[in-house]
């Protein structure tokens, strides 16, 4: 007579027992051992045609129940928070961009013009007055992105410190630490650093600018974003005056610096970009 899990057990009579489980379920595949609660021993009857021969039984080496192998999910798990950390640094390490150096880099041209736009930004009525047709090539030795929430930002989501002439050609030969934060970008000099390769303290002021970048489109809005340090690149716009009002009476006004031999507040240029353009 076939019983559960195909062992064959008499129907009206116990299964075999031990001292430690004397009335253990008829019908299972193992009984607990003696020594180890966690292990188990099977039990067969070895006369399957005699059901009253019940003391003929053969212990079988001890085993564990089978269960889920858990080792390769932890595995899979393990790979994917890895894969996501690795994302994770080679984007920043992207973004970061490179310390770089590029010779004969050309000053910025401006030609002068007239003309401007006009558009709202949330409750802000803004005037683009166009100054100087601008073309700034060069090299771009850190970028600032500004995510707020204030009309500067959303105008200008991003700066662009750029170099050009002796500054671009020694940036790998000098360490300049270049540094950009609340609109401003400063460079700090090593204590023993030789600045006469770039005309000294005043030529690096003379051949870098910070740029307040205001994209005239969407597609410059993307181009602009993907600039990254050590770019070459060419920015093609209006040097502007940005002059916004609210109807409270609250207004925004931003004056582009039109010369590149001033230093401090105000010296940044406010550029109105129409294309941005990467350079070998």
């Amino acid at each position: 007579m076939n019983y559960p899990n195909g062992h064959y057990h008499p129907q009206n009579h116990p299964a075999p027992t031990n001292e430690l489980h004397p009335n253990p379920n008829p019908y299972p595949d193992y009984y607990p051992n003696n020594n180890d609660p966690n292990s188990y021993t099977e039990y067969r009857f070895t006369d399957h045609m005699n059901t009253n021969n019940y003391d003929t039984v053969v212990p079988i080496s001890p085993v564990k129940p089978s269960k889920p192998q858990k080792k390769w999910k932890g595995i899979v798990s393990l790979a994917v928070v890895c894969s996501m950390i690795a994302a994770a640094i080679g984007y920043f390490v992207y973004m970061n961009g490179v310390r770089r150096a590029i010779p004969s880099v050309p000053a910025p041209i401006q030609t002068q013009t007239s003309g401007g736009t006009f558009f709202q930004v949330d409750d802000y009525a803004v005037t683009i007055t166009y100054l100087y047709e601008y073309e700034l090539e060069g090299l771009v030795v850190h970028t600032k992105d500004y995510l707020g929430f204030g009309i500067d930002d959303k105008l200008s989501p991003k700066d662009l410190a750029i170099a050009w002439g002796t500054v671009a050609e020694n940036n790998t030969k000098i360490d300049f630490h270049w540094n950009q934060a609340n609109r401003y970008c400063s460079w700090t000099p090593d204590e023993n650093t030789d600045y006469t390769p770039v005309g000294g303290f005043t030529g690096i002021g003379f051949q870098f600018s910070n740029n307040h970048i205001l994209p005239a489109n969407s597609d410059t809005w993307w181009k602009l974003k993907a600039v990254r340090r050590g770019d070459h690149v060419k920015i093609k716009g209006y040097l502007v005056n940005v002059d916004g009002s609210k109807v409270d009476g609250t207004s925004f006004q931003w004056h582009s610096s039109t010369t590149r031999t001033d230093t401090g507040a105000h010296a940044c240029e406010v550029i109105y970009v129409t294309d941005i353009i990467q350079l070998p």
